[in-house]
């Protein structure tokens, strides 16, 4: 969910609807990273993160979404967002549940100028409200999105919204925009995209269920994060330790923390960079120096998630995760990104 400001975007230089543009895609890439899920093996003291839900289980979330900027240690930017979320196990069988996971259409993630959300509003109300529908097993580990083409079918008009509300003063850059965008439509409108970046909290709120976690001693593990061009992952290092645990009330506190390996980092954005300026309309001179600021670049990028979770019925009381970036392209920059997801009563 790191996203960077416009003029980091080293990639689109010629407009402002280009510079919106760069924006989208970076905040696209940034999201398919810290969204893996890594499991224990069980040991003798542990905590099992196992359902135990009923049909018509409903439950509402308060999701916030806080990103700020630094520029030289001062803080340039500053955005949030928050909107309620509901829970409800639509049915339950031996084997697995299904739930709905409904919300109010968060249009801020993408980084649009208000103007353009606006627009959208008024010509897509029906897609203003989100309602998945997935499945999990019989633990309450996340399995699959039900009703995924709906909702790719959702998120394709909205970027081609996006996409005329960009082009009605200028026309002649629809097919530029179109070929740029292309890469992120067909990521957020397949099975596998939607999950990872239309519908991350889910991730967030899945990430412990159906897993069984040592609490004695933290566990260090070696993950790896995909890279959506399809090359090498991104190696990271992570580890998972308790705070409390608290058996009289079935509840506690984990915390996760994950540092991705700097050199993939910047080897992926360095490969993404030049994946999407082969679909800019970019001169000679332009991507000469685009290259050579990226050369100069180097970003860090740390994640920490604390759950507090009723481990019965294994429902979250709160989670919170920070995300961290540190980039330094033509000044040193930092971006904490915090996502919030807070059971109400």
């Amino acid at each position: 969910m790191f996203y960077f400001a416009p003029d980091e975007h080293i990639f689109f230089t010629k407009n402002m609807n280009m510079r919106i543009l760069s924006v989208i895609l970076i905040v696209v890439f940034i999201q398919t990273i810290f969204y893996a899920q890594e499991t224990a093996d069980q040991k003798q003291e542990t905590v099992p993160f196992v359902a135990y839900w009923s049909l018509g289980d409903s439950y509402d979330f308060r999701i916030t979404k806080i990103k700020k900027e630094w520029k030289e240690g001062i803080l340039a930017r500053e955005d949030s967002s928050v909107y309620i979320a509901n829970f409800k196990v639509i049915d339950s069988t031996a084997t697995n549940y299904k739930i709905r996971w409904k919300f109010k259409t968060n249009l801020k993630g993408f980084q649009l100028p208000p103007k353009i959300v606006e627009k959208l509003v008024q010509e897509y109300p029906k897609y203003m409200v989100t309602e998945v529908v997935y499945i999990t097993d019989e633990f309450g580990a996340f399995v699959e999105i039900e009703n995924w083409e709906e909702v790719a079918l959702m998120m394709k008009n909205l970027f081609y919204g996006v996409i005329d509300i960009l082009t009605e003063e200028k026309p002649e850059k629809r097919e530029e925009i179109e070929r740029s965008l292309q890469p992120i439509i067909q990521m957020y409108t397949t099975k596998e995209g939607i999950a990872l970046y239309v519908l991350n909290e889910l991730a967030l709120f899945h990430f412990m269920i159906g897993g069984e976690f040592e609490t004695q001693k933290p566990i260090i593990y070696k993950d790896a994060f995909p890279n959506m061009l399809g090359g090498d992952p991104i190696r990271a290092d992570g580890k998972i330790y308790f705070e409390t645990v608290d058996r009289d009330r079935a509840f506690c506190v984990l915390v996760n923390e994950v540092d991705a390996n700097s050199k993939d980092v910047n080897r992926v954005i360095e490969e993404f960079t030049e994946y999407m300026m082969k679909n800019a309309d970019l001169d000679k001179k332009e991507r000469k120096k685009s290259k050579k600021m990226l050369k100069k670049s180097d970003i860090e990028i740390s994640y920490v998630a604390k759950f507090e979770f009723y481990y019965y019925p294994c429902i979250p009381q709160k989670i919170e995760a920070v995300r961290k970036i540190y980039s330094k392209f033509q000044d040193q920059r930092k971006r904490v990104e915090t996502v919030r997801i807070e059971l109400l009563d």
